[in-house]
């Protein structure tokens, strides 16, 4: 490339660093979201997988069990019986602990015997540092705990620390400190306890069961694993359990947030493609600012590929700038929202606790193709510009302003077929998410190659009423959006993108807090829910039944209690896999907290009090593909066992869905007596009276939580406000972008027409009159993509919760479109223009005629 072009560029940006800096915080603005969305997510999982290695050590498989953990007794039967030395009983869960700054940190809670621990994990290994009182850690409530996190808490041995344990403080003493032995083993041991065995079980209330059993595959002498030495072992499993590798574990995690992550990611990109608007603002400004000089420099011998690889080189040098910045910021970003991720993952999926944001740098690597890759993709048409452009008509801007009001009618040819394209590809019937998010984005930028021609009718419409509210001047600020429709059209796309993004995300959150809402007023008929706090938090994990049939007894003989419910939640295996088995004691008045979306009411309610078949959520028929008909099997302790379907019932509860059996034959079955909740229906009883002496009957030292109708209803709803929260962000960081975008395009269109008001000054427009024809111009771009933003932002929504959400999360939702969101994008249109040309605004209304027109 010659020094020639490369000093006229460098001048150029010398000259116009706003309009440049513009550039580069649009493209660093969408490379931080997506940067700040790709860490909060891999810091989350990643935790989650730390943790999950600190407790996993060398273990090759554990036992499970699939509802309530494993029988204490068949250790000993592992150990005595079948002589299996390479096992250890384990016990898990969380505990906040109660800090002096009200923080409430969450740790995992392990549980171990550290006779059989030490060939697992190791962490109390004798190493340097390491300090274990053993006879303490054996015979008294106490824990050991990494010495960094102590240090850092200021922890000692002997100190005494307070643990909330579903709702229960449990104080416990530091009987050691353990030394990590690597920098990766500090940070998965970042929020571990360690206790003994009985210790767990009594903090925890498990009674005589385990979370699991860890195991050693032996191996031969070349390291294979020996011919299923696992075999005695399947063959000895107790009813309920069986045998897993560990690393199924964070597969299962990774695989249940998948959607959510995914979602998220989608939105990021979102941002940044509106960036990619931005920089085609920016590089076509810059080309067309330069045309005298392009055009001089062709004279002068440049060619037009050398003009064309400059412009690029221009967007790559912008694009790689804003990148590096975007980096920087992200990682900040990520910071910020990992708090957020981390309380959804915990309300949704499992238990995390976020210690170190670190951004993978393979994220940050992706995050800067993707912005100089969006700069260079977004260049290409002002390179092509440049290409074209000639000596003889490089001062003729009404070439330029001619060959774009040519260029529309295929633009908008192009744009419908996008729009068709995408719509096909939604159409498909596929499952992958990311073929929807693909045909989403087609849609979104096959609009928006509609918006120049739209524009021009519109503009048309509004002519006759500008002209009458503001005169001559409303007339020229309409016919002045049409006369630079190459600048104005692009800066109304780039507004109308984002706001549609916000009519969207706001019109499908609406629509999905208004389908749970009235789920939730159907499907909580009781007056009052009784259960533990382990099995309100534990929706993937199989937790202990909290209740008994005598508990059941004393509630029906409470005064005001009216009747009683029951239900046992259990995870079985079945054909499919694992499945979230409710186990229901309705009765005939309980079936209406289930509707049917498939199934003849009376037959399929006959055969499941039968006990002949099984109702299914809509997400689990979505996941497996189960038919009304078909046949389910399930593991039970004498064999499988087949149930066919009956019915297809609504259920917001989880993504992974779950099966409806009745509960006589559960117990039948799986000989399972236990109580997971119980629904208390009154009726003219005081509440609260009512739950005081449910909970003195059955005794206030147990972990038993009573809530209402109402206050179950309001958690929820606050549970799924929490979860959008990052949703929320986003949107704002888009119209952050869409802003500068629209300065951006306001501030060089300014640059360009200071001959034409030049001219309007010498004829004797006032500084006055120029603020007016400016921000009247400035307001009907605005207008114009706020009115574009509201069928976009209806399509959008439509796609995120019909097909979208369908095949993220196999729920039916019912979209809902209230004023509030279209009006407020109209404003919100309208407000972000208005706001970003109150400084070109003022810039034009002070161009002096002499020094305007001093070139002509």
């Amino acid at each position: 490339m010659k020094p020639l072009l490369i000093k006229a560029a460098l001048g150029h940006f010398k000259k116009h660093p706003f309009q440049a800096g513009l550039a580069v915080i649009g493209v660093a603005l969408g490379v931080a979201v997506f940067v700040g969305i790709e860490g909060a997510n891999g810091s989350a999982l990643r935790a989650f997988e730390l943790s999950t290695v600190a407790i996993t050590g060398r273990t090759t498989h554990q036992i499970i069990g699939e509802s309530a953990g494993v029988p204490e007794s068949f250790y000993r039967k592992l150990r005595l019986d079948l002589g299996v030395r390479w096992s250890a009983p384990v016990i898990e869960g969380f505990v906040s602990l109660v800090a002096d700054d009200d923080s409430r940190p969450r740790f995992r809670l392990l549980g171990v015997d550290s006779f059989a621990e030490a060939a697992f994990r190791g962490q109390l290994e004798a190493r340097p540092g390491t300090v274990v009182d053993l006879a303490a850690f054996m015979t008294r409530p106490g824990v050991v705990l990494s010495a960094p996190v102590a240090s850092v808490r200021s922890i000692g041995i002997g100190d005494e620390l307070g643990l909330l344990i579903a709702g229960r403080l449990e104080r416990v003493e530091v009987v050691g400190l353990f030394e990590p032995a690597s920098d990766f083993d500090r940070q998965a041991a970042a929020d571990l306890l360690i206790c003994d065995i009985s210790t767990a079980q009594t903090l925890l209330r498990l009674g005589d069961r385990l979370s699991r059993i860890d195991l050693i595959a032996p191996r031969t002498r070349d390291g294979a694993s020996a011919t299923d030495p696992l075999a005695p072992i399947r063959a000895a499993l107790p009813a309920g359990t069986k045998i897993v590798r560990p690393e199924q574990r964070s597969a299962a995690a990774e695989q249940m947030t998948r959607a959510f992550r995914l979602n998220l990611r989608a939105l990021s990109l979102l941002a940044l493609l509106c960036g990619a608007f931005l920089i085609y603002n920016t590089m076509t400004f810059a080309v067309v600012q330069r045309r005298p000089a392009l055009g001089t420099l062709r004279a002068l011998g440049a060619t037009s590929r050398e003009l064309f690889a400059i412009v690029l080189s221009e967007a790559a040098v912008v694009g790689g700038i804003g990148a590096l910045l975007g980096c920087a910021v992200g990682s900040a970003l990520a910071r910020l929202l990992v708090a957020r991720v981390t309380q959804t993952v915990n309300d949704l999926y499992f238990a995390v606790n976020v210690r170190e944001v670190a951004v993978p740098s393979g994220v940050l690597v992706a995050g800067s193709v993707l912005g100089i890759g969006a700069a260079l993709v977004a260049a290409m048409g002002p390179a092509a510009e440049a290409l074209r452009t000639v000596p003889r008509s490089a001062l003729a801007r009404a070439e330029l302003e001619g060959r774009t009001r040519r260029a529309i009618p295929a633009v908008t040819v192009l744009g419908a077929l996008v729009v068709i394209a995408g719509a096909t590809c939604l159409s498909l019937p596929l499952t992958g998410l990311i073929s929807s998010f693909a045909g989403l984005f087609m849609v979104l930028v096959g609009m928006a190659c509609l918006t120049p021609a739209t524009t021009l009718v519109l503009m048309r419409l509004l002519t006759p009423g500008a002209g009458r509210v503001f005169g001559n001047l409303g007339r020229l600020s309409a016919r002045g959006v049409v006369a630079t429709l190459s600048r104005t059209g692009v800066a109304i796309a780039a507004l109308m993108m984002t706001v549609a993004v916000t009519v969207g995300v706001d019109v499908m959150i609406r629509s999905f807090r208004g389908t749970v809402d009235r789920w939730l007023a159907y499907s909580l008929p009781a007056d009052l829910y009784l259960t533990s706090q382990g099995a309100l938090t534990d929706r993937y994990t199989a937790s202990p039944a909290a209740l008994s049939a005598a508990d059941i007894t004393k509630l029906r003989a409470l005064e005001g209690v009216a009747r009683v419910t029951t239900v046992r939640t259990a995870r079985v295996g079945s054909s499919v896999g694992p499945v979230r088995l409710l186990a229901h004691d309705l009765g005939r008045f309980g079936q209406s907290a289930f509707r049917l979306k498939a199934g003849d009411d009376g037959e399929a309610w006959d055969a499941y009090y039968r006990g002949d078949a099984v109702l299914i959520s809509e997400p689990f028929w979505f996941r497996h593909g189960l038919e009304l008909g078909a046949t389910l099997s399930l593991e039970t302790p004498a064999g499988r066992r087949g149930f066919p379907v009956a019915g297809i019932f609504y259920d917001y509860a989880t993504e992974e869905g779950s099966v409806l059996l009745a509960q006589p034959s559960y117990r039948e079955l799986w000989g399972d007596f236990g109580i997971t909740a119980a629904a208390l229906y009154l009726g003219t009883a005081d509440l609260a009276s009512v739950e005081t002496a449910a909970l003195r009957t059955l005794g206030e030292d147990r972990e038993l939580v009573i809530r209402s109708n109402r206050l179950l209803r309001d958690e929820s709803l606050r549970v799924f406000d929490r979860t959008f929260v990052v949703t929320g962000v986003l949107r704002l960081l888009a119209v952050l972008v869409a802003f500068v975008g629209v300065l951006a395009a306001l501030t060089a269109l300014q640059l360009e027409r200071g001959r034409e008001l030049g001219v309007l000054r010498a004829l004797g427009l006032t500084p006055r009159e120029v603020w007016t024809l400016v921000t009247t111009q400035t307001a009907m771009i605005g207008a114009v993509a706020g009115v574009l933003a509201i069928p976009v932002g209806l399509t959008m929504a439509a796609i995120m919760i019909h097909v979208i959400n369908r095949r993220s999360f196999g729920w039916s939702l019912e979209m809902t479109v209230s004023p509030e969101p279209l009006l407020a994008a109209v404003v919100l249109s309208v407000g972000a223009a208005l706001l970003a040309g109150l400084y070109p605004a003022y810039r034009m209304s002070r161009t002096s005629p002499a020094e305007a027109l001093r070139g002509e």
